[in-house]
């Protein structure tokens, strides 16, 4: 995808969208784990953990509340064809494989489509039904369970993870909102590019074994195995599977039974491959990652998730909004902030606008993925590729191209 063919996203969100599962993070600054056999001089957890980077967007930025089904509605039949016809373009770009994406305003309708290869080998194609694996965007959803769990007094953020890991290092000073926010100091992963069959506990038991990539609570650091540690915590304190957890809490609340979280046992057939120079991979080990990143969906469906994630379906209002209340900067630079599994980014689109997103961005080897509401214009978007082509510059393009009839709306 060349600059004249769509627009492109500052190198952040590049950064973030290939390296949403580690297999990038690791050569960033700030994200990867401390060498093995190694030890930081932690003393007790910083109280009120690094400084913040960003004031938390303002109330009347949200999504407002929506019926379950808004998103049933289409969007006018020119807006959709309009849509339809930029996407089928964007997927027609040299190195894209294929692409699902989804677009709506509550009040407005929803719009979603497939375009390209689901797996090139079998020339099977994308529709706007097929299930693709979002990687780290499934963060999201992880710190929603976790946070229904503090809401109905199970756990308490301030909860250290010496009650389920009492050997882990530094276990009584890591607590589960650092873990939430990357601020535990975890590394980025325990083995990266684990073999099938190599679950959370593999990894984190062999994150055990490395150096911290930082003190507890004393600087923002990328962390898959915190985030695995969080979904077998939801396991462990409710006594169920994360992922009925999550169909139960979070999934059909939303209107979206279809999504699913990935496991060894449960790959649906029909899901999208990921594509390493064309050449498409096989999916047995996206099963293995679960809480750091282990839901698959369609985009419609994404969409509905990421409405109800921040309009108050799943979450009172107090700790919807608290997700972005203490943003940290992330990987050093700005323009890219974390809170309590939501990302706040801000960019200049191709007109050079500023853009804010709340989003979660992930990836991994031959796969890209965003979905974000935008606050300027008051839109989901939601995009998955099965190839390197980066989901954000696909989304902000299909942003602008809605932004006439979306203006029109308002």
């Amino acid at each position: 995808m060349t600059r004249n063919e769509s627009p492109r996203p500052s190198r952040r969100h590049l950064l973030i969208g290939l390296g949403g599962l580690g297999l990038l993070a690791a050569g960033l600054p700030g994200c990867g784990g401390g060498p093995s056999g190694g030890a930081l001089p932690c003393r007790a957890a910083a109280p009120d953990g690094p400084p913040t980077g960003h004031a938390a967007p303002e109330a009347s930025r949200w999504p407002a509340h929506a019926a379950v089904g808004w998103a049933d509605g289409a969007l006018p039949a020119a807006l959709g064809s309009a849509l339809d016809a930029r996407l089928a373009a964007l997927a027609a770009l040299d190195g894209v494989v294929g692409l699902t994406a989804a677009l709506g305003r509550p009040g407005l309708g929803a719009w979603c489509a497939g375009a390209g290869r689901a797996d090139r080998s079998s020339a099977r194609p994308v529709s706007a039904d097929t299930p693709f694996w979002w990687a780290s965007v499934g963060k999201a959803f992880t710190a929603t369970a976790i946070l229904q769990a503090v809401q109905a007094g199970t756990l308490r953020l301030d909860d250290r993870i010496e009650r389920w890991w009492p050997a882990y290092p530094l276990a009584a000073s890591i607590s589960l909102r650092q873990l939430l926010t990357h601020t535990g100091g975890l590394p980025v992963h325990g083995v990266p590019a684990a073999p099938a069959g190599f679950g959370p506990e593999e990894q984190i038991a062999a994150a055990a074994r490395l150096a911290p990539a930082a003190c507890p609570g004393s600087a923002w650091s990328y962390s898959n195995v915190g985030y695995m540690m969080l979904g077998r915590i939801v396991e462990r304190s409710s006594g169920r599977a994360l992922g009925d957890v999550l169909r139960e809490g979070l999934f059909e609340p939303a209107g979206a039974p279809a999504a699913t979280l990935l496991t060894p046992a449960n790959l649906p057939a029909d899901l999208a491959r990921a594509h390493v120079d064309g050449v498409a991979q096989d999916p047995a080990g996206w099963g293995g990652v679960q809480g750091a990143g282990g839901v698959a969906a369609s985009a419609g469906t994404m969409l509905r998730c990421w409405q109800a994630l921040l309009d108050g379906t799943l979450l009172d209002a107090a700790a919807t909004r608290g997700r972005a209340e203490r943003l940290y900067t992330m990987f050093g630079e700005a323009g890219m902030w974390y809170g309590q599994g939501l990302m706040l980014a801000e960019f200049s689109d191709t007109r050079g606008r500023l853009q804010r997103w709340l989003a979660h961005y992930g990836g991994a080897a031959g796969l890209n993925a965003v979905t974000a509401w935008d606050l300027e214009r008051r839109c989901h978007v939601a995009v998955v590729s099965n190839s390197a082509a980066p989901a954000a510059a696909v989304a902000l393009a299909l942003l602008e191209t809605a932004e006439p009839w979306l203006t029109a709306a308002a």
